[in-house]
């Protein structure tokens, strides 16, 4: 079963993605899209102050 990522880490991604750069190459050790997750927890936060709450992923019926 494929392991289901959090919003952190989904969002850090599309950042490394949109900057240009490949999200799973290693820089400094860990994956380059690990550099981006100080960002993305802004995003995630930010949305929490303004009434936006992620309660996971919903499956579609």
């Amino acid at each position: 079963m494929k392991r289901e990522k959090p919003a952190d880490e989904i969002i850090a991604r599309a950042l490394c993605r949109h900057a240009g750069n490949p999200e799973d190459i290693i820089h400094q050790g860990a994956p380059l899209w690990e550099s981006y997750l100080p960002e993305a927890q802004a995003v995630l936060k930010s949305l929490e102050e303004h009434g936006f709450h992620l309660l996971g992923r919903t499956s579609k019926m």
